[in-house]
């Protein structure tokens, strides 16, 4: 009698442990699945999937996630539900960033399609800068352009980005901010209530082996239809 006792006391204690064990994991933060292909081209400009490429997930400017995709091109990361500028890069051809929009427990499929990069010639560092501008955002939204760091000579040394000549009550990011070329970061600009509507010349510089370079684009302020008071 006492052994059983003994016995249904040992299985209370199990169970208390495994509810309370239970009761303590953390839970499953929501997320949404982002899915796709890098592709190529051969020297022939026949497509072929760039296996190797390096996918990196960028949120407000700060690394998130990086990983390399599968020999056939494919990738799937798991991120939170947000805004990310995603950029692919892989040695010999140009890299590429995109803007993409994750939702909860939703797949979004973003495929990339990268270029073939010129050829390196010469032994001293050069690079230069283009972009994709010009940007046109509305009070209290964001809008973007990718700025192209580009190889021109010389082996990879690191190169720093910087914005200026933004309005007031205007904010920016770069995704990523440094990083050695070729590659491709993603300049988003966020305008507030307060910004003064007009057009600005904004430019993205770069520093790197004693080395600067810029590129200029317009940034286009406008109200929204219906602002919220401002008090």
């Amino acid at each position: 009698m006492r052994k059983a006792s003994i016995g249904r006391f040992r299985a209370f204690l199990v169970l208390l442990s495994t509810v309370a064990l239970v009761a303590t994991l953390p839970s499953v933060n929501a997320a949404g699945i982002l899915v796709g292909q890098v592709i190529g081209t051969d020297i022939n400009d026949k497509s072929i999937p760039l296996g190797g490429a390096k996918v990196t997930a960028y949120a407000n400017g700060t690394l998130i996630l990086s990983m390399v995709v599968t020999w056939d091109g494919t990738y799937s990361i798991f991120l939170p539900p947000g805004v990310y500028v995603v950029t692919v890069e892989r040695p010999g051809f140009d890299s590429q960033s995109r803007v993409v929009r994750i939702i909860d427990e939703r797949s979004t499929r973003l495929n990339f399609y990268l270029k073939r990069a010129p050829d390196i010639t010469g032994n001293t560092f050069g690079f230069g800068l283009s972009n994709t501008g010009p940007i046109i955002v509305l009070a209290g939204e964001s809008g973007w352009t990718t700025i192209q760091v580009t190889l021109r000579s010389g082996s990879p040394q690191n190169v720093s980005l910087s914005v200026s000549g933004l309005p007031s009550g205007a904010s920016a990011s770069l995704s990523p901010s440094v990083d050695s070329p070729s590659f491709t970061s993603v300049c988003i600009i966020t305008a507030s209530f307060a910004t003064p509507v007009g057009s600005y010349v904004v430019t993205v510089s770069g520093v790197g082996g004693g080395l600067t370079g810029s590129t200029s684009f317009t940034l286009t302020t406008s109200l929204r239809a219906h602002s919220p008071d401002i008090s």
